[in-house]
């Protein structure tokens, strides 16, 4: 469902990055279209499409928990955390952690797998030796 805003995504930030003075130095130098189109223009758009990978999937993960805890989901007994928060829900006051634990793990995952996507794409930028300017972008 999400694939036209990813795509205009790539090609808005394709477009931007082609524009810069880089690329028709590039060019000039004789450098390949490979080289060109998917060394410099296709590294530069790793960072964004990363970050916007990662707000979907905590789109995604809030769509499928939210499912699973009206009870659109997986049974009852599933291992999910979103059907552990619904089923005890009514011992919040007798026993907090049973809700709160799978909470705090769905929380955590989405954080991990955000910062672990950002690390990696950073890394990614600064060995593939893009300037400061395109890494960001």
């Amino acid at each position: 469902a999400y694939t036209p805003r990813v795509a205009r995504l790539v090609h808005t930030t394709a477009l931007r990055v082609r524009g810069d003075g880089v690329v028709e130095a590039m060019r000039v130098q004789g450098e390949s279209w490979p080289r060109i189109h998917l060394g410099y223009v296709g590294m530069a758009v790793v960072r964004p499409v990363a970050a916007d990978l990662g707000s979907r999937l905590t789109d995604a993960m809030y769509l499928v928990a939210s499912a699973n805890f009206l009870g659109f989901g997986p049974g009852p007994n599933s291992p999910d955390w979103a059907v552990a928060i619904a089923r005890n829900g009514p011992g919040l006051l007798v026993q907090p952690w049973a809700v709160l634990a799978p909470a705090a793990m769905i929380v955590l995952f989405l954080i991990g797998t955000n910062l672990l996507g950002d690390d990696i794409a950073h890394r990614h930028a600064l060995r593939s030796g893009l300037n400061g300017r395109a890494a960001l972008r």
